[in-house]
C-alpha cells in the first residue's frame, strides 16, 4: 500500500485516488498524507486479521489478505474518465469487494494501481482461480474497448461533418444571429475541411493506439496469471516485494 499511494506517483493526491466499499474510518482524514497513513494501517490490519484466521483454522503458510494489478492506459485521461471506467469493472468483477484505486502519472503512460480486499464486506473470501483472473482481465478489455468506441463514435462525427459546419462551430454568433468570424472574409472551403480532416486523423490514431494497449494488457495479465499460478496461496498477491 504504501509504494502504490506514493506521492511522487499520485501527483493529484485526494482526486487521484478513488474507493468502493472502504470503511468510514479509514477515509476520514484531513489531508492526504494522513488518508496514506490510514490505508498503510488498513492494509497492515487486514493481512494481520487474515493470518490469525488462517492459523486458528489449522492452515500452513501465508493467508491471502488482498490482490493487486495494473490497468494501463495508451493515451492521457482525466481522473474522472478513469474513475468511471475502472468503477465499471469493479461493478461487474467484484461488487462487494473493499477496494482502493490510484492513479498514477509519473510515467509515459497514466496507470493506476488497484488493491482489491481479499474479503467482501459480507465476509465472504475471494478466492480468484488463474482461470477467474483471466476472465477479469477480459472484462476489462471490454470495458476499455467500449470506451474505445465511444471515442469512434466521435471520429465518425467529425468526419461526417460539412466543411460549412466545421467552419461555423468555431466563429462566434453576433446579436440578431449572424455569424462573425472576426474577418470580413471566411476561411476558404479547403482550409475548414483541413481541419476536420486533421481532427479526424487524431480521433483515428488515438483509437489505434487504445487497440494496442489492449493488445498489451492481455499479454501482461496473461503474464500476471502464470506468475500467480505458481504462488497460490502467497500472502503477497501479485504485489511486488517493494510493496511489503
Amino acid at each position: 500500500m504504501r509504494y502504490i499511494s506514493r506521492l511522487d506517483a499520485v501527483k493529484e493526491k485526494s482526486h487521484g485516488v478513488f474507493f468502493r466499499n472502504m470503511a468510514e474510518p479509514v477515509l476520514d482524514a484531513g489531508t492526504f498524507r494522513q488518508l496514506r497513513e490510514n490505508l498503510e494501517a488498513h492494509a497492515w490490519s487486514r493481512e494481520e486479521s487474515e493470518q490469525a484466521r488462517h492459523l486458528r483454522r489449522g492452515g500452513n503458510g501465508a493467508a491471502r489478505s488482498h490482490y493487486r494489478c495494473v490497468l494501463s492506459f495508451e493515451r492521457d485521461a482525466t481522473s474522472a474518465t478513469i474513475r468511471r471506467m475502472v468503477d465499471d469493472w469493479l461493478k461487474e468483477t467484484v461488487p462487494s469487494a473493499s477496494v482502493c484505486a490510484f492513479v498514477h502519472r509519473n510515467t509515459e503512460h497514466v496507470h493506476v494501481h488497484v488493491w482489491i480486499d481479499a474479503r467482501a464486506v459480507d465476509g465472504q473470501k475471494l478466492d480468484f482461480s488463474p482461470k477467474q483472473w483471466r476472465q477479469i482481465g477480459s472484462k476489462w478489455e471490454r470495458v476499455y474497448l467500449r470506451e474505445m468506441e465511444r471515442q469512434g463514435r466521435l471520429e465518425e462525427r467529425f468526419q461526417g461533418l460539412g466543411a460549412k459546419e466545421i467552419g461555423e462551430q468555431g466563429r462566434t454568433p453576433r446579436a440578431g444571429g449572424r455569424i462573425d468570424d472576426g474577418a470580413k472574409e471566411g476561411p476558404k472551403e479547403g482550409a475548414r475541411a483541413t481541419a476536420g480532416e486533421q481532427a479526424a486523423r487524431e480521433c483515428a490514431e488515438m483509437r489505434r493506439e487504445a487497440v494496442q494497449g489492449v493488445v498489451r494488457l492481455r499479454s501482461d495479465l496473461e503474464g500476471m496469471v502464470y506468475r500467480e499460478a505458481e504462488r497460490i496461496g502467497g500472502r503477497d498477491g501479485f504485489r511486488d516485494e517493494v510493496d511489503r
